[in-house]
């Protein structure tokens, strides 16, 4: 599909597969930040979805339709977590599996930057 990034085949991908071992290429790095990045996108989703029955149901609509509806409803949660930052939704418990340590970049390429330095 163009303008698709796929993971890189026969390399660690899955979050838990990077537990406690370091990170040893590109190829690797690329794909523990591919995972984590999903991983978010998912939960985010998953929010909205909670939030949004529309995004929860089969579109009957023409597929710009569909786009704007679904920024639609990220902007009205945007707005809502800025003017009620108690609402229920926003702090439920959300579990994602994360390895939230740090990782080492003991890769064979000193270009590739780290990311994984918590901030």
């Amino acid at each position: 599909m163009p303008g698709f990034i796929s993971p890189y085949r026969g390399v660690r991908y899955h979050l838990n597969e990077h537990m406690g071992t370091p990170i040893n290429n590109r190829s690797e790095l690329f794909n523990l930040r591919q995972s984590s990045l999903r991983s978010k996108i998912e939960s985010t989703f998953g929010l909205l979805k909670n939030r949004f029955k529309i995004l929860t149901v089969k579109p009957h609509y023409p597929f710009p339709t569909q786009v704007d509806i679904a920024l639609t409803c990220t902007i009205l949660h945007n707005y809502i977590a800025i003017v009620d930052p108690d609402d229920d939704l926003l702090n439920e418990d959300i579990t994602i599996d994360d390895d939230d340590g740090e990782i080492a970049n003991e890769g064979e390429d000193d270009n590739v930057v780290d990311f994984t330095q918590n901030i």
